[in-house]
């Protein structure tokens, strides 16, 4: 397959998608609110979990969901421990 046949498909697939429904849209609007809120608690220093749950005011569950996805992503590193916790740092970019 080349790739004109490639985007035809694409199209294809595209126009018999349902769009997205209102509850899936809520939920990525959510999960790139949290994920700004970190980063820019990541900004200045490494910090917990508990820390950037304090900070951001998100539930310790959903940024320790959005911490380990990023961490898949590359986003963000583990750094040195602090009280017992794992502290976590915005990677760096080359």
């Amino acid at each position: 397959m080349n790739e004109t046949q490639a985007i035809e498909n694409m199209k294809i697939f595209k126009s018999k998608a349902a769009p997205p429904s209102d509850e899936l849209k809520e939920m990525m609007k959510k999960n790139n609110a949290v994920e700004r809120a970190i980063k820019k608690a990541l900004a200045g220093q490494p910090r917990t979990v508990v820390q950037l749950a304090s900070e951001t005011g998100y539930a310790t569950h959903e940024v320790f969901r959005m911490i380990n996805a990023m961490r898949k992503y590359g986003l963000v590193v583990t750094g040195d421990e602090a009280q017992g916790y794992m502290q976590y740092k915005l990677c760096e970019t080359p």
